[in-house]
């Protein structure tokens, strides 16, 4: 209840409020006192997660939080933009932003709103919004105003078109200022002018030819100038790689730093005027203004620190997870599951015993009380129903990919197994180490501190050797995967070469093994700066059980009434650093579907993932299909209430459920060895690109069955003022149960001089409605809503004439339509 009341009444300072003025008197006051170093200082982090301050004038560091660690773990972004309720979003913002103060920090790094352009994305399930740049707004808005209103500052992320993880430092995405515009900037645009958004993010990507950390297109003209933004710009970690271009972009916070927001590397180029100084004085004007609205300024220096409602924050992430949980296929009422009628039921897959609580990353929360599904059956069905559980699969490490431990021995006698590590506390590998080790994989995860006490924390390297013993003859694809550097010699001979600071990387290869043949192998790891983190991989075939686990499984489904198979990914499968291996299932998971769904007829499929997976090999056999996308902790409660009827089912697919890879241009350039991404679709993302080309997807945009049905009615369209309209349709409930109905509306310029989609998305309301209920939504319309980017005009045009408004249930469902004229 707390965080609603901090949602809906903002005690937050406004920019525009009364004290704006005291505000920057006391920043005039501060800047005259502060020296120059003293401002360079403000310029980046003193440490991976905090800001400097300044001690002699009262400004405390700014300490941020991107991993919310011991907090509620809830369902990911993308399951929040399935609920499509701006109000829950607020709601849950405000909640997080109290756990954020709880925790002592003043700054949560979120949201996320990049748009799901390429649809195996690895961050596309931490991103609000999904395809839709309207229903990203809609969704940033409400999660800034929520947690600005609970005095805890936002970054929006990523500043911008950082749409893939592959190569995302390198990445350089062509686009034109109409794409930009309409598509990937809208969110942003949104938390700027109507939340005074505290804090943007800029990525780590290159947009037309510049890292965005030096894109003052980007940064000056559009974000501060053009759109008003009165925060500060905070680079991604290690997103900055000069520093002069950088500052004079508009680039204020480096972080996590210094490496290049130094002393000696900004006070020669400022007092010479290469970097001017009202460029430095708005920087630090900037970082100053956000520690005064926020409240930061004013709160006692040893205050302690707040506490919150564990349980009510729980409930609502529960609450959270059931608005967003889609059902996709439900055959002859298959679901809800009937435990009356039902003596025995199959629990099947390698997420089903697991609570998959979220992706991974810096988005990923851990959490010590997560619900498995299984736990939640179990605690639904009580006594009167067996329940029967079967793995079916493995789902561990990156798809086809495992940890090699049986391989490696200490040296070419293979007597002892594991390689030799040897832990330097320097970046040459020289000395003696400082520390010795067997270790039996290289999967290590130190975060940001180091792997032995005798080890410093960064500038640190680490050198396994041994011997190298296949048990077949075959070709192995090799991954290394490091955060910072990674180098693999096999005989002597380098095969993967990552030696450099850079964000978690995978580098893979190909190298044929010979059986009964012993080889010498040496890895190599370095740290540099922030979190270290190591790992190689070998594509293993899979084992004998593995093969086996399907056919159990099978039988077991056999001897139950019902089966449900719990597919999809993992915090490791999907995650930041990594994009989806693509778009089918990981391992077997198809064949288990298959021989499940073969073995038990009334078969249900639950998966797991932000992003849309190729169903077709199976769909037909399965009676039901729900998308659970990543619930958080609460994940097993959950999905037993949708699937015993506790819960409708009423979320709405954020994004397209595409058929195949031909369904998305991204994949044309993706992965290009020239690192250029031309977005030659320009405008055409999502269901605009399936519309405009008459592609049939599995599932459509907006799409989300539910236990009942609902009817639409008495379409009304009223002209409020100007190029404003008020749009009203009345929904019914003509089912027996109670459900929430996700109304869209969808505006079409009839006759236009240039290209545009033949629908976009323009407004939702969230209506709830009892058996036989009817009420009324209304939606508003702005000039927004049947505007495009005119680029000759280098602004947005409304061309009179006529458009036509459709409402339905999803992109492809219109129930209603009306005709208007816009002057």
């Amino acid at each position: 209840m707390r965080a609603l009341i901090l949602c809906l009444f903002s005690f937050a300072v406004s920019y525009a409020g009364d004290l704006t003025p005291v505000i920057e008197k006391r920043i005039d006051t501060l800047l005259a006192k502060l020296t120059i170093e003293e401002k360079v200082a403000l310029f980046s982090g003193q440490s991976t997660m905090d800001m400097k301050g300044c001690e002699r004038l009262g400004i405390p560091p700014l300490r941020m939080f991107g991993t919310l660690y011991n907090c509620t773990s809830y369902p990911a972004p993308v399951a929040f933009s399935a609920t499509w309720d701006t109000t829950l979003v607020c709601e849950a913002a405000a909640a997080m932003g109290e756990e954020t103060k709880a925790r002592g920090r003043d700054c949560l790094l979120m949201p996320c709103v990049n748009i799901h352009r390429l649809p195996i994305g690895g961050r596309n399930f931490e991103s609000y919004g999904g395809e839709d740049p309207f229903l990203a707004s809609r969704m940033a808005v409400a999660y800034i105003k929520g947690i600005q209103g609970a005095g805890v500052i936002p970054s929006i992320k990523h500043f911008a078109l950082n749409n893939q993880e592959w190569s995302r430092n390198n990445i350089d995405v062509i686009v034109g200022e109409r794409a930009m515009r309409e598509i990937y900037l809208p969110a942003f645009e949104a938390a700027v002018k109507e939340t005074d958004v505290w804090c943007v993010m800029s990525s780590y990507n290159l947009v037309n030819g510049l890292h965005t950390s030096a894109n003052k297109h980007l940064l000056t003209d559009i974000l501060k100038n053009e759109w008003g933004f009165h925060g500060f710009v905070v680079s991604d970690w290690g997103g900055v790689h000069e520093a002069v271009a950088c500052v004079n972009a508009g680039q204020d916070v480096e972080m996590s730093g210094p490496l290049y927001y130094k002393q000696d590397s900004l006070l020669p180029p400022i007092q010479s005027g290469i970097i001017p100084q009202n460029i430095v004085d708005d920087a630090v004007r900037r970082v100053l203004r956000v520690r005064f609205v926020s409240g930061m300024m004013d709160r006692p220096k040893n205050a302690p620190r707040p506490t919150y409602d564990a349980e009510a924050h729980k409930l609502l992430a529960r609450k959270a997870g059931e608005e967003g949980v889609v059902l996709l296929k439900n055959s002859n009422a298959a679901l809800p599951i009937d435990l009356s009628k039902v003596k025995s039921i199959a629990v099947i897959g390698p997420n089903a015993a697991f609570c998959r609580s979220g992706g991974g990353g810096s988005a990923y929360v851990p959490t010590k009380n997560g619900i498995p599904p299984l736990d939640g059956i179990k605690n639904k069905t009580g006594a009167g129903v067996r329940v029967e559980y079967a793995l079916g699969d493995s789902n561990s490490g990156p798809v086809s990919w495992r940890i090699a431990p049986a391989y490696f021995y200490t040296d070419t006698t293979l007597t002892t197994r594991g390689l030799k590590a040897e832990y330097f506390n320097n970046l040459e590998l020289k000395g003696p180490p400082a520390a010795t080790a067997t270790d039996s994989t290289i999967d290590f995860d130190w975060g940001n501190g180091s792997p032995n006490p005798a080890v410093i924390t960064d500038s640190f390297t680490v050198r396994w050797t041994g011997a190298l013993a296949p048990d077949t003859t075959r070709k192995y694809k090799i991954t290394g995967w490091a955060d910072d550097g990674i180098r693999l010699f096999i005989n002597d001979t380098m095969l993967l070469d990552g030696w450099r600071m850079q964000r978690p990387t995978d580098y893979l290869c190909d190298y044929t093994l010979q059986k009964g043949k012993r080889y010498r192998i040496r890895v190599e790891f370095c740290d540099i700066h922030g979190g270290a983190t190591v790992r190689l991989h070998w594509d293993l075939p899979p084992k004998t059980s593995d093969r086996s686990l399907i056919a159990g499984a099978a039988q077991v489904a056999k001897n139950c009434d019902v089966a449900i198979v719990f597919v999809g990914t993992t915090e490791d499968l999907e995650s930041e650093e990594r994009d989806r291996d693509g778009l089918e299932l990981p391992f077997r998971q198809d064949q288990l579907i298959s021989a499940v769904a073969a073995a038990n007829p009334r078969t249900i499929v639950v998966i797991t993932g932000g992003t849309p997976v190729i169903i077709s090999k199976w769909i037909n056999q399965v009676a039901g299909l729900v998308q659970a996308f990543f619930l958080g902790q609460e994940t097993g409660n959950i999905l037993a209430d949708i699937l015993f009827g506790a819960a409708n089912p009423s979320g709405k697919l954020p994004f397209s459920y595409i058929a195949d890879y031909s369904q998305s241009p991204a994949f044309g350039h993706y992965r290009n060895p020239d690192m250029k991404a031309p977005y030659d679709e320009g405008i055409y993302v999502g269901y605009r690109y399936l519309e405009k080309n008459k592609l049939a997807p599995s599932f459509p945009f907006g799409f989300g069955l539910s236990y009942t049905k609902f009817s639409y009615s008495n379409l009304k369209i009223n002209k409020v003022a100007g190029r404003s309209y008020r749009v009203s349709v009345d929904v019914q409930n003509t089912g027996s149960v109670a459900g929430d109905e996700i109304v869209q509306v969808y505006v079409t310029d009839a006759k236009s001089s240039i290209d545009r989609p033949l629908k976009e998305l323009k407004g939702f309301a969230r209506v709830g409605l009892a058996p036989g209920q009817k009420k009324t939504a209304v939606i508003g319309l702005d000039e927004r809503s049947f505007a495009f980017y005119d680029t000759q005009k280098n602004a947005w045009t409304v061309e009179p004439g006529e458009f036509e408004i459709l409402v339905g249930a999803s992109s492809a469902d219109i129930r209603c339509r009306k005709s208007i004229r816009v002057e």
